[in-house]
């Protein structure tokens, strides 16, 4: 079991890792960009995901049909803007570097002008004693906010832990009768009871535990909601989310990097996962549908004595 996992967090990481080259920013009109080359099993959302924007934003740069797929090895424009791209000075803390190659007769403020940067911030990030450049050279211009390496950002998991119980689909709690009331007193409007049902999850707040909230509101503008009530859940053991928020899960049947607004039915916590992949195969995995980690079960205020049901929600 433990050899499975392994090779799937490396063939998980492929992809991811095949973006991983020297981002080259380029330049058409007042706008900059940069060009990713479709990987297999890549589309529009795993796309937008990597870049932090939307699908949508993606294919209108691109003067393409969001409704028509990607093909392997197609190229696309990717849009840089304040949304995922930064030229602060402490950008390059968690951020990917976006290079420009410098040009014949090009110096440091032309580079630095001509992409909006200060020369000042270009010194800093290329370490560079002097203003002088050399023609073929690659300078830092800026960062992208959402690193490419997010979607392959595993949690380090172990699979010779205790398993949590298998939860079963809880029934709800018996409530007390309620106040009897007069006829008079009870006018329901049809259009209000109408309302009540489909604006069921927007009632609970949109904020939340965990760095992957911003993500799941871009996600929610671009997908159409998917719901999952008391689903059969495990544990996984994971150094990620104690300290950098970062919370993980496996969920099946919901493409990897996607993020889940998990909603612990006991407290109403809620907390923001990304999906890694499916539930792997195998005997002590049998009947689940999810397995979060360690430490997205501690923020939800759960332990293994004290395990509840829980309510998932996702865009695709």
């Amino acid at each position: 079991m433990r050899i499975f996992i392994i090779c799937f967090f490396i063939l998980f990481g492929s992809s991811a890792f095949a973006q991983q080259q020297k981002l080259i920013i380029s330049k058409r009109g007042e706008d900059i960009f940069i060009e990713h080359r479709v990987q297999p099993k890549e589309n529009w959302y795993s796309v937008g995901r990597i870049y932090f924007i939307s699908p949508r934003e993606i294919a209108r740069y691109n003067g393409l049909n969001l409704e028509k797929g990607l093909g392997i090895g197609q190229v696309l424009r990717i849009p840089l803007g304040q949304y995922n791209f930064s030229q602060e000075p402490n950008a390059s803390s968690g951020g990917v570097p976006v290079y420009h190659v410098v040009e014949s007769k090009e110096n440091l403020f032309r580079v630095a002008t001509g992409f909006g940067a200060t020369a000042a911030n270009i010194r800093k990030w290329n370490a560079l004693k002097t203003d002088q450049v050399n023609s073929g050279s690659s300078l830092i211009v800026g960062y992208l906010k959402s690193s490419v390496t997010n979607i392959s950002e595993p949690a380090i998991v172990q699979t010779n832990t205790k398993e949590l119980p298998v939860v079963e689909a809880a029934s709800p709690e018996p409530q007390p009768d309620p106040p009897v009331k007069k006829a008079s007193d009870v006018q329901p409007k049809p259009a209000q009871v109408a309302q009540n049902q489909v604006t069921k999850v927007e009632t609970k707040p949109v904020t939340g535990i965990g760095q992957f909230a911003p993500l799941f509101e871009q996600q929610s503008r671009e997908g159409k909601q998917q719901m999952l009530e008391n689903p059969v859940y495990g544990v996984f053991k994971s150094t990620s989310g104690w300290q950098d928020g970062k919370y993980y899960v496996l969920l099946n049947n919901v493409v990897p990097g996607t993020i889940v607004r998990i909603v612990s039915k006991s407290n109403n916590r809620q907390l923001f996962a990304k999906v890694l992949g499916a539930v792997p195969a195998g005997k002590e995995s049998e009947g689940m549908v999810m397995r979060m980690s360690n430490a997205t079960l501690a923020a939800l205020g759960m332990t293994e004595s004290s395990i509840g049901s829980v309510e998932l929600s996702w865009f695709n």
